[in-house]
């Protein structure tokens, strides 16, 4: 009878150490498939790091043109919520959106964005915009920028809503070719 109980503890201890190692290899399973299935998550992970890496040629191209155009930010292409244009203030180190600047600082900004575009695709075509909302000074900015890059676009085309003569008349000198749309 003592060999019997002895029997039966001794079996119910090896099937306790074998449910105990098909729990540490389940839960080591189990880790691996949650830590792939993070990685590869749409938000984060290894395609958000494969993503900066292929946009930090663009982001560095449009940091350049800020120094110009934008000295007082950085522009930051975000990628971990989707994709979102930010800019990072030097002096606070702070991140403010595009609709967060002023409207001169957002049509210089496009300009950054469109000579980005136009230099990955070589278009050779920049619009901008609502030119409507700048004051003089940002408005000969901004030509002066454009005719600076200039030969870098076959045609330009500038809209604005309600537009003085004067205004379209300074921006026609930034070049023959140069389009201003009114309505």
């Amino acid at each position: 009878m003592e060999l019997k109980n002895e029997l039966n503890d001794a079996t119910k201890y090896a099937r306790a150490q074998e449910a105990e190692k098909r729990s540490v290899k389940l839960r080591k399973s189990t880790a691996i498939q949650q830590e792939l299935v993070e990685q590869l998550s749409p938000k984060g992970g290894v395609r958000q790091k494969v993503l900066e890496y292929h946009i930090r040629p663009l982001q560095d191209y449009c940091n350049e043109k800020m120094q110009d155009v934008l000295p007082k930010y950085d522009m930051v292409l975000d990628t971990s919520d989707g994709f979102r244009v930010l800019f990072a203030d030097k002096e606070s180190g702070g991140m403010i959106n595009y609709k967060s600047l002023s409207k001169g600082e957002q049509l210089r900004a496009a300009y950054v964005l469109m000579s980005m575009f136009n230099a990955l695709n070589q278009f050779c075509i920049l619009m901008l915009d609502n030119l409507d909302g700048l004051d003089d000074a940002s408005c000969q900015m901004l030509f002066g920028l454009i005719e600076r890059d200039l030969e870098d676009y076959d045609h330009v085309f500038l809209a604005s809503a309600n537009e003085s003569l004067e205004r379209a008349a300074k921006a026609s000198a930034v070049s023959g070719e140069t389009k201003i749309i009114t309505f």
